[in-house]
């Protein structure tokens, strides 16, 4: 099994079509999807993944939600608190370590930033550039691989 970890905003939403069929194909053939956010886990989220992009997920983990139930203070820039601000210090390795804890396989996020904390771990990084958009909807769309033996 593949535990392959997405990011929101900056992947998903920069290609709702091709990670909406992506993720259906992993999860139908028992892989395991993560969502790998920033965002706090709640009803709108949850809703714009499943209905605005139709991605097919396992398990949410949110950076904000994680750091929260641990004591950490998080403030908003905004009241629909979709933008969470707390230390970077803190804020920037827990994507790794919430990859890291759930043993996700692959990571894809927008973000060069959360990189140098995957050095250590066993999580793959992929940074979702734009040569890297072209090479992944090659190999599921037109590289004639057999999906259904992931």
């Amino acid at each position: 099994m593949i535990k392959l970890g997405l990011d929101v905003h900056g992947v998903i939403d920069t290609d709702p079509e091709f990670f909406s069929a992506l993720s259906k194909t992993m999860v139908e053939r028992g892989h395991g999807v993560y969502i790998v956010t920033g965002r706090e886990d709640c009803e709108e989220l949850t809703e714009e993944i499943a209905i605005k992009y139709k991605v097919s997920y396992n398990t949410l983990l949110s950076i904000t939600t994680y750091q929260k139930e641990i004591g950490t203070p998080v403030s908003y820039l905004d009241d629909r608190k979709s933008q969470p601000i707390m230390n970077p210090s803190i804020w920037n390795p827990t994507k790794a370590a919430l990859c890291a804890t759930a043993g996700i396989d692959i990571m894809i996020d927008d973000s060069l930033i959360y990189g140098k904390y995957f050095q250590d771990i066993k999580t793959q990084y992929i940074t979702y550039t734009p040569q890297m958009k072209k090479f992944l909807r090659t190999l599921f769309y037109y590289g004639g691989y057999d999906l259904r033996g992931l």
